[in-house]
C-alpha cells in the first residue's frame, strides 16, 4: 500500500474516533441533564409536600384552639371556683403582715375603716383658748387624733397631756424617723434602741424653734440651792424651773438648758421663760390653780409654722446669787 493510501486510512480512522467521542459526550450531557431535571422535580415535590404539611399543621392548631376555647359561662364558673383560694391567700397575707406589725409594736397601723382597737384611747377633741402660750395666738384649736400605739406607753408614763399636750397629727416621717406631733413636743421612734429607755425620745423642738436665736453663755459658777449650773451648755437654771424640770422627766424629757431666763411676749402679756433642748418652760404667776410653770406649745408652733420666738429683752445670763461668806 502506498503512502497516500496509508494517510487516507489514518484520516478516516481519526474522523471515526472524533465522531464517537462526540456522541459519547452528547450522551453524557443528556444523562446529566436528565438527572438534574429528575432531582429538581423531586425537590419540587418535597417542597410542595412540606408546604402543604405546614398549612395542614396550622389549620389543625387553629381547630384545636377553637375546641379548647371556653365559653363565657365556663370562664365565669372557673373564676368562681378559684375565688375561695384567692380569698384565703389574701387573708393569709394580711395575717402575716399583722403579726409582723404586732411583733414590732406597730399593730395600730393595720385597721379596718370605722373600727378602733378596744384599748385605744377615745378621740381627744377639745378647744385651746388663748393661754398666753406660743402657738395658739388666742385661736381655738381642735384635735381629734389619737396617741399612736408605738408612743402610747411612753406618753402615759411621762404624764401624757400635761407634759406633751394632745396629739395634733397622726404618724409621720421626720428626718427618716417615725414620729408624731403633740402640742408641746414631738415624739420620735428610735428602733436602734428598741427594748431600752431610749426607744422613744422627745425631739429637740427647743433647738429647732430657736435655731436662729443667739443665746449668750453663762460664766461658770458653783451650783447652789437657788441656781443650778449646766456645764454642758453653759447656762444656769433657777430653782423654780429646775424643780419642775427635775420632777417631770429631767434630762430625758427636757434636755439641757439652751438659754438662761428671759422675757418673751405672748399676745399682750410678757412672761419669764427659759428654753431647753426639748421644751420651753414658762412662768405664769397669774395661774390660779397653782400650776405656775407651764410647758410651751413648741410642737404646735413648729408643726403649723404659725409663730416664732418673740423675745423682748436681750437674753441675759441668769443672775448668780451672792452667797455671804
Amino acid at each position: 500500500m502506498s503512502d497516500k493510501d496509508n494517510r487516507t486510512t489514518t484520516a478516516a480512522t481519526s474522523s471515526d474516533a472524533v465522531a464517537a467521542a462526540r456522541r459519547e459526550a452528547d450522551e453524557k450531557i443528556q444523562r446529566e441533564r436528565a438527572a438534574r431535571e429528575a432531582a429538581a422535580l423531586e425537590q419540587g415535590k418535597t417542597e410542595l409536600v412540606a408546604s402543604e404539611t405546614a398549612a395542614l399543621d396550622t389549620e389543625a392548631d387553629r381547630i384545636r384552639q377553637e375546641i379548647a376555647r371556653k365559653t363565657p359561662a365556663e370562664e365565669r364558673a372557673e373564676a368562681r371556683a378559684r375565688a375561695p383560694g384567692h380569698i384565703l391567700l389574701l387573708l393569709l397575707i394580711f395575717l402575716i403582715c399583722y403579726l409582723i406589725a404586732a411583733a414590732t409594736g406597730h399593730a395600730g397601723i393595720i385597721s379596718f375603716p370605722g373600727t378602733r382597737a378596744a384599748d385605744s384611747p377615745a378621740p381627744l377633741t377639745a378647744a385651746l383658748g388663748g393661754t398666753g402660750q406660743a402657738g395658739t395666738r388666742g385661736a381655738a384649736i381642735t384635735t381629734s387624733y389619737e396617741v399612736a400605739p408605738v408612743f402610747r406607753d411612753y406618753y402615759q408614763a411621762h404624764s401624757g397631756e400635761r407634759v406633751f399636750g394632745r396629739p395634733i397629727s397622726g404618724l409621720v416621717q421626720v428626718g427618716g424617723r417615725e414620729a408624731q406631733w403633740f402640742e408641746r413636743s414631738r415624739l420620735e421612734y428610735w428602733p436602734e434602741h428598741k427594748g431600752t429607755a431610749y426607744e422613744v425620745q422627745p425631739a429637740l423642738v427647743g433647738v429647732e424653734f430657736t435655731q436662729n436665736v443667739p443665746f449668750p453663755n453663762q460664766q461658770f459658777f458653783p451650783s447652789n440651792p437657788e441656781v443650778v449650773y449646766s456645764p454642758i451648755t453653759n447656762h444656769g437654771v433657777s430653782d423654780r424651773f429646775y424643780t419642775f424640770w427635775e420632777q417631770n422627766g429631767g434630762l430625758d424629757v427636757f434636755g439641757y438648758p439652751l438659754s438662761d431666763e428671759l422675757q418673751e411676749r405672748f399676745g399682750e402679756k410678757m412672761y419669764t421663760v427659759q428654753y431647753f433642748q426639748r421644751a420651753r418652760l414658762e412662768y405664769h404667776p397669774d395661774a390660779g390653780d397653782g400650776s405656775q410653770i407651764l410647758i410651751g406649745l413648741l410642737g404646735h408652733a413648729l408643726y403649723f409654722q404659725d409663730s416664732a420666738p418673740n423675745i423682748v429683752s436681750a437674753a441675759k445670763p441668769t443672775p448668780v446669787p451672792v452667797v455671804a461668806p
